[in-house]
């Protein structure tokens, strides 16, 4: 699969399928308040995640999915929308489920790698943040639900 040209109007990104979530808020401070971007593993695939996603009972979103053949859906604006998949986190980070057919030991595929690669790329300059790997809350980068412990 080739990725996508990835262009952001309004806050959706071009090239990517929309499907906006009723579970997400408004109020991220785009560039100044983004710190970076949380990978999460969905245990499960794509179609599942947005099913949850779209069912305001769940109160859970991300950003983005991506599917292990690389297709993309994003659910929540990157300009100022808030997911709801970090909790304390979330006015902060953005967040991508990475499909994992409900194995969260299932390494990613070469297209989720490819993706999720311009993905990141391409958030850290709308969100003005480093690509460099952070473990900590109050770092700045890419990350992983897990660093940010009960909060998250």
């Amino acid at each position: 699969m080739i990725p996508p040209k990835l262009t952001e109007s309004g806050g959706w990104v071009n090239g990517i399928t929309h499907h906006p979530t009723p579970n997400s808020s408004w109020g991220m401070q785009v560039p100044s308040g983004v710190s970076g971007l949380i990978f999460h593993t969905m245990v499960g695939n794509l179609p599942g995640t947005d099913s949850v996603f779209m069912n305001p009972s769940f109160q859970a979103s991300a950003h983005f999915g991506i599917a292990q053949d690389g297709e993309i859906i994003q659910w929540v604006s990157v300009q100022g929308g808030i997911a709801w998949a970090e909790a304390a986190g979330n006015p902060n980070w953005y967040s991508c489920e990475m499909a994992d057919d409900a194995n969260t030991y299932n390494p990613y595929t070469q297209a989720q790698l490819d993706q999720a690669g311009q993905l990141a790329e391409f958030l850290s300059r709308i969100g003005i943040f480093p690509l460099l790997v952070t473990v900590s809350v109050s770092g700045e980068g890419l990350g992983t639900h897990a660093m940010g412990g009960l909060a998250w």
